[in-house]
């Protein structure tokens, strides 16, 4: 899977050490659970957050983030995509 740029907003802030450029897109929305995610529509990133459950099949899952933010749920069926560093998926699951 090649990595691609995905457009992030100013106010979006990034992780320590990841570069936008060596994200991948995760499929299998499971297999990244617990770990920091970025969640795009269309291309853009819309939200960064924890992936904390996947649910309905794999296709809905809630996104947490530190703070008073409330947590999102989001919708494969309405276009959502999870991107991830590689660096924290392992077979299996989120490195930890």
């Amino acid at each position: 899977m090649s990595p691609v740029v995905l457009e992030m907003p100013s106010t979006t802030p990034s992780p320590p050490g990841a570069f936008l450029a060596r994200l991948v897109r995760v499929d299998e929305w499971s297999t990244a659970v617990g770990g920091e995610v970025f969640v795009a529509r269309a291309g853009r990133v819309v939200r960064v957050g924890i992936l904390e459950v996947v649910c309905g099949g794999g296709s809905v899952a809630w996104i947490a983030q530190p703070g008073p933010e409330p947590r999102q749920l989001i919708s494969k069926d309405e276009g959502d995509e999870l991107w991830i560093a590689p660096l924290q998926l392992q077979e299996g699951g989120v490195k930890g």
